[in-house]
């Protein structure tokens, strides 16, 4: 079915002739000479089916790549029950029924998106931009987009490193597409064995990289909310310091202003009583002012400030007043170097006391900001869905086209050839649906696999309708509510999506179209959670060891479990025979 490694492959020919030589010996041991049960012959190769796309072509899930890192290889034989594999055995089958025989290329790189299966040839993409050109601005799609491609080969060439990428099925250099419009022309034109059946899935990356923007900006537009929290009352703190600073050097220059007030009336008084004492004469008249202040002094000052301490009090916040008005600039300045001076000698503790406060608000308002992220969430999803989906579907028009009509556009300097073969286009399915039948089985299974702190964590239950406190949501769940799908409204979206694919592959160039969210995504409460569970591995709980004591989990994981993969299979052929009746392009 694939090319395979040349260890693999020395290792079962030395297993075959071993057993081979073993079952002779036992032959001729008994000397035993009958006919040799008769073997079935497989009609020679006639035909190729070529398989494009991205992880879910290849066949891959989390827990066959964790498994090769236990192993210490990614051997690309481990991911052969996809649905190419499955609609393989159905097309091979069928094949072999009337005379004729066909094998497989499967293309398909884990992690694809639609740019990166075009690739980033500036004359193929200006060649399929010009040809798209009046389509475009028609339907206001984009121009298509190219970048560099597949990843995950790319990180394997590179580092040859388990968990770096991996071997593909097929090796290619340059992109998808470049490496199909090669095949097909070879096929046809050198080894007459001429592709028959394209497949394409694609856009599923697409999707998820603007959609993981746009989670993390949710998720920053909260944590922003709860920083800000934690930086005010820093702030607070420190605006203190300073607002005491100030205020400490405005209550003495109105402390010394009521004393001097005070020291001068004490002296009046003083002088008068000495002046009584002594006529005015000299020395006499001095030795008495001195003497009545010595002793009298404090008691005078305290009677006077006793009977005028309104007006006193009134006079040196005046004087304050004058003083900040004559030096605010200064005063600001020396505000600000007390707040930096203690924030440089009480850091640690300021950066603490932040935290706990941002921690202690997250705490109390908990499902307040989370119900706001979401909100945010899907006003960010509104935005960026329209561009989004229709750079999608002006990429896969840019990828079918030049797959229908490579000779025309003369691509490859004219060697690649038109096809007019099949193309089954196979649609997308929510994995983030309804996970669970009610909002409390979501709850426990999350606390049982490593709780709020895991990776389940997303899944954790809330209810359908959702409560409009967290006291309420969770008397909610406790009565028994219906789950919410784990991202609420992506139904809708992949339909969407689906249904402008449809319009593109099968209405623009005669493709067949599978569409797996009418079966993965029913919108039943109870056959949608029976069916993710069975089919895509979200759930999927087991773990793995990928190194000495360290186990991962193999989910959440969006890709299909081998029973998904065959439902995914089995609707391609279906669609096929569907087509068939169509009278669709080499159907």
């Amino acid at each position: 079915m694939q090319a395979k490694k040349g260890l693999a492959v020395g290792s079962r020919f030395r297993a075959t002739v071993i057993g081979c030589c073993t079952a002779l010996a036992l032959v001729l041991s008994a000397a035993v000479v009958p006919s040799i049960a008769g073997a079935t012959t497989l009609p020679p190769v006639k035909e190729k089916y070529l398989a494009l796309g991205d992880s879910l072509a290849f066949g891959y899930s989390a827990q066959l790549y964790h498994e090769g890192e236990a192993n210490g290889y990614e051997d690309p034989e481990s991911f052969e029950h996809g649905y190419v594999n499955v609609l393989f055995k159905k097309l091979k089958s069928a094949a072999v029924k009337v005379g004729s025989n066909i094998n497989l290329q499967n293309d398909g790189c884990p992690g694809e998106t639609s740019s990166g299966v075009i690739g980033t040839s500036t004359s193929l993409l200006e060649t399929l931009n010009t040809a798209l050109k009046k389509s475009q601005e028609e339907n206001k799609l984009p121009t298509v987009k190219g970048t560099s491609p597949c990843a995950y080969q790319a990180g394997w060439n590179a580092f040859k490193k388990v968990g770096v990428g991996g071997p593909l099925h097929h090796p290619f250099s340059g992109s998808q597409l470049e490496d199909a419009l090669a095949t097909i022309a070879y096929a046809q034109n050198v080894e007459k064995k001429p592709v028959t059946t394209v497949s394409l899935n694609i856009g599923a990356n697409d999707e998820l990289q603007s959609l993981g923007k746009v989670e993390k900006e949710a998720q920053e537009f909260v944590q922003a909310k709860v920083e800000k929290v934690g930086k005010e009352a820093v702030e607070a703190k420190l605006a203190k310091v300073a607002k005491e600073a100030i205020e400490a050097k405005l209550a003495k220059v109105a402390q010394e202003a009521i004393e001097a007030k005070i020291n001068e009336q004490v002296f009046i008084k003083c002088s008068e009583k000495a002046f009584a004492e002594t006529g005015g004469e000299e020395p006499a008249y001095v030795e008495a002012r001195e003497k009545c202040l010595e002793t009298e002094g404090k008691k005078l000052g305290e009677e006077y400030y006793a009977e005028h301490k309104a007006e006193l009090e009134k006079e040196g916040k005046e004087a304050a007043e004058k003083y900040f008005g004559e030096n605010k600039a200064k005063l600001e300045k020396e505000g600000k170097e007390a707040a930096e001076k203690y924030f440089g000698e009480n850091k640690a503790k300021l950066e603490k006391e932040g935290k706990e406060a941002a921690e202690k608000y997250f705490a109390e308002n908990k499902f307040k900001l989370v119900s706001e992220g979401e909100v945010k969430g899907a006003e960010l999803i509104e935005k960026t869905v329209p561009g989004l989906f229709a750079q999608i579907n002006s990429n896969i028009s840019g990828i079918v086209l030049a797959i229908r009509k490579a000779g025309t556009l003369g691509l490859n300097e004219g060697k690649d050839i038109d096809y007019n073969g099949k193309i089954i286009f196979q649609g997308g399915y929510n994995p983030f649906g309804k996970l669970f039948v009610f909002a409390f089985e979501g709850v426990k299974f999350v606390e049982e696999n490593g709780g709020l702190a895991g990776p389940f964590a997303k899944l954790t239950g809330r209810c359908d309708v959702h409560g409009l406190t967290e006291k309420e949501e969770i008397e909610k769940i406790e009565a028994g509510c219906n789950a919410a799908p784990a991202q609420p409204g992506f139904t809708g979206l992949v339909k969407v999506l689906n249904n402008a694919e449809y319009a593109t592959t099968h209405g623009g160039y005669g493709a067949c179209m599978t569409f797996p969210q009418k079966a993965f995504n029913t919108g039943s409460q109870t056959t949608e959670p029976e069916r993710l569970k069975l089919w895509v591995n979200m759930t999927n709980a087991t773990q793995t060891e990928v190194k000495p004591s360290v186990l991962v989990y193999n989910g959440p994981d969006i890709h299909p479990t081998p029973a998904g993969y065959t439902q995914l299979g089995k609707e391609m052929a279906v669609a096929k025979g569907k087509c068939h009746k169509e009278g669709l392009p080499g159907f």
